[in-house]
């Protein structure tokens, strides 16, 4: 016999997608990559949920001026985040 659902309401809301997360790939003899990390995102009322949907990647082309720029900025970024992280490893403190 079926059971009605418990509580049952008809409610109003929003959906959209995003990236939730971006992975890069560097190997070293091969193409670099970027992977985008989707999710669906329902708002009801106050509350937001989320769920994993689909991923999109792409290959760096370097015939790509788009790419070729994206890649050098993230080169960038790495180079001043470690070095930022090695000089306060390097920093010890005085007794």
């Amino acid at each position: 016999m079926p059971t009605p659902n418990y509580k049952e309401s008809q409610v109003a809301g929003t959906q959209w997608q995003r990236a939730v997360r971006v992975v890069v790939e560097n190997p070293l003899n091969g193409t670099p990559s970027l992977m985008f990390v989707e999710e669906q995102a329902t708002q009801l009322g106050d509350r937001i949920i989320t769920e994993p949907c689909a991923n999109l990647g792409v290959s760096f082309d370097p015939n790509s001026q788009l790419h070729a720029d994206i890649y050098t900025k993230l080169n960038e970024l790495y180079t001043l985040l470690r070095e930022a992280r090695d000089a306060a490893q390097a920093v010890t403190p005085t007794i």
